[in-house]
C-alpha cells in the first residue's frame, strides 16, 4: 500500500504497524496489520443509486490507477516486499525489468519476493520459480499442485486424515488422472506462452478491486478515498494484469455486450414493459463497463492484443485451478486441458515454432469430460439457487442477527433438497466442501 502510495500516486489506507518481527508477534500472539480508518462510502452502496455523472469521477480515477499501474514492469513474477523482508538472493535482484527504472529511489526500497497467496503455501513457504521466464514459473506452480495432491490423497487415507483432504471433491482415486492432467499443462506450457514480450512482462495487480473494496466520498462526486485490500497484490505477465476491475464489470442478464470492443451495448427494443425500469439500469451499468474498456483500448493498442490472445484466459487460469485441483475435484482442470487441446491451432497460428498439440484425446475422453462438467455444473447452479433462497453468503455464513431466520431456510431447504435431482448431497452442512476450508 505505501508503493501504490508514494510511487503510483493514488491513496491507501496509511499501515500503523505490523507484526513485522517476531516480538511484534508475540506482543499479541497473532500476525496483524493495524491501519488508519479509511471515512467514506464502499463504491457498492452508491453504484446503482448514484447519476452517471458522479460515478464517472470514481470510473475516471479507477482508469488512471489502471494506466498507472502499468507504468513500470517489474523483474520478476511475485508480490511486493520491503527489500529487508526478502532473502539476500532476492534483495541482489533488480526491483524493475528496465536499467533505467531502476535509478528511481524505489527501486532500492522495495524487491519482489514469494506469492503472497494462500494457494501457493502448502505446509510452509514454497521456493518456486518467479520468472521472468513464465514458462518455468507455470511448470514450477503444477509442480508444486503435484506435491500437494500427493500428499492430500495420502492424508484421505491415513489413519489421522486432514480436514482439508476429507472436504476436498477429488478422492484417492482420482490422483492417477490429477498427475496425468499436471504433466500435461507442463508439457503444454512451452508452446502457449505468447512470444511477444511485451505480452508477458509482470506488472503490478490489484487482486480483488471490487466495489467494496474502492472507498469514495459518501455524497455528489465519487471521487476515490482509498483503495484497500492489497495483501495478495501481485506482479503477473501483462496479458495477466489487463482485466477490468470488478468495480465496473457489467454483472446484468437483459443487456448484451457487443463482440466489437469499441461498439457501445444498445437496449433491446422487445424488453417487456414490466422489465423496462430494470433494463434501464442494466443498460446505464453496462455502458459504464463499456467507456472503460474502450478508453483503455484506445490508449494503449497493446492491451487488444492481449485480449485478444485465444490461450489468454486459459492461461491466466491454469496457476489457480493447478493449485486447486484436489480441493475442487479433476472436472475444472480437465476442462482446461482439453479447451487448450480443441484451440490449439489458433494458438499455433500465432506461434514462431508450432508443433502438434502434445495432448491427444479420444472421443470417449471428450464424452466423459462433456458428462462431467455438466453435471458439476448442474449440482452448482443448484447450490447457487439454494443459497440465494437461504440468503446467506457461499460458504454459509451469515450474521448473528440474521441467524434465526436463516437457519429456518435452511431446514427447508434441506428438506426440499432432492439429491437425485441435483446430483449430489445437501452441500450446506458439516462434512461438505467449502472454498475456505480447502
Amino acid at each position: 500500500m505505501e508503493y501504490i502510495r508514494d510511487v503510483i500516486g493514488h491513496p491507501t489506507p496509511r499501515v500503523l504497524a505490523w507484526s513485522s518481527t517476531p516480538k511484534a508477534r508475540s506482543a499479541v500472539e497473532s500476525d496483524f496489520i493495524l491501519m488508519e480508518r479509511t471515512n467514506g462510502a464502499a463504491l457498492e452502496d452508491r453504484w446503482l443509486n448514484t447519476f452517471d455523472h458522479d460515478i464517472g469521477a470514481a470510473i475516471k480515477e479507477m482508469l488512471f490507477l489502471d494506466l498507472d499501474l502499468h507504468q513500470w514492469p517489474f523483474s520478476q513474477i511475485g508480490s511486493l516486499f520491503f527489500k529487508e523482508d526478502v532473502s539476500l538472493e532476492l534483495q541482489s535482484r533488480p526491483l524493475y525489468a528496465q536499467e533505467k527504472d531502476n535509478e528511481k529511489p524505489d527501486a532500492e526500497k522495495y524487491r519482489i519476493g514469494p506469492v503472497v497467496n494462500k494457494q501457493y503455501w502448502f505446509d510452509e513457504p514454497i521456493e518456486g520459480d518467479r520468472g521472468p521466464d513464465m514458462v518455468s514459473f507455470i511448470q514450477a506452480t503444477c509442480c508444486l499442485a503435484l506435491r500437494r495432491v500427493e500428499s492430500q490423497a495420502s492424508s484421505a487415507t491415513s489413519s489421522s486424515p486432514s480436514p482439508s483432504s476429507l472436504l476436498s471433491r477429488s478422492k484417492p482415486s482420482d490422483l492417477p488422472e490429477l498427475r496425468q492432467l499436471l504433466q500435461q499443462c507442463i508439457s503444454m506450457a512451452p508452446h502457449i506462452i505468447p512470444s511477444d514480450r511485451r505480452l508477458i512482462v509482470p506488472y503490478l495487480t490489484h487482486p480483488d478491486l471490487s466495489r467494496s473494496n474502492v472507498i469514495v466520498k459518501p455524497s455528489g462526486a465519487a471521487n476515490v478515498i482509498s483503495y484497500i485490500d492489497w495483501q495478495g497484490a501481485v506482479a503477473l505477465p501483462y496479458f495477466q494484469s489487463i482485466s477490468l476491475p470488478d468495480a465496473i464489470l457489467y454483472e446484468g442478464k437483459l443487456i448484451s455486450m457487443p463482440d466489437d470492443p469499441f461498439a457501445s451495448p444498445e437496449l433491446p427494443s422487445d424488453v417487456p414493459p414490466e422489465f423496462k425500469e430494470q433494463a434501464d439500469l442494466e443498460w446505464r451499468l453496462a455502458k459504464r463497463q463499456r467507456i472503460m474498456s474502450k478508453v483503455l483500448f484506445q490508449k494503449i493498442p497493446l492491451r487488444l492484443q492481449a485480449a485478444q490472445l485465444p490461450q489468454g484466459d486459459l492461461l491466466s487460469s491454469i496457476p489457480d485451478v493447478a493449485l486447486r485441483c484436489y480441493a475442487d475435484g479433476p472436472q475444472f482442470l480437465r476442462r482446461l486441458v482439453y479447451r487448450l487441446c480443441d484451440i490449439w491451432p489458433n494458438i499455433m497460428d500465432n506461434s514462431s515454432s508450432p508443433i502438434e498439440c502434445p495432448v491427444q484425446l479420444t472421443e470417449a475422453d471428450r464424452a466423459r469430460d462433456r458428462e462431467e462438467i455438466s453435471a458439476m455444473m448442474h449440482y452448482i447452479k443448484c447450490k447457487e439457487h439454494l443459497i440465494t433462497q437461504i440468503q446467506c453468503d457461499p460458504d454459509g455464513w451469515v450474521t448473528g442477527a440474521r441467524a434465526d431466520e436463516v437457519h429456518k431456510n435452511w431446514a427447508a431447504g434441506r428438506e426440499a433438497w432432492n439429491e437425485e435431482k441435483a446430483g449430489g448431497a445437501y452441500p450446506l452442512e458439516d462434512g461438505m466442501w467449502s472454498y475456505h476450508l480447502t
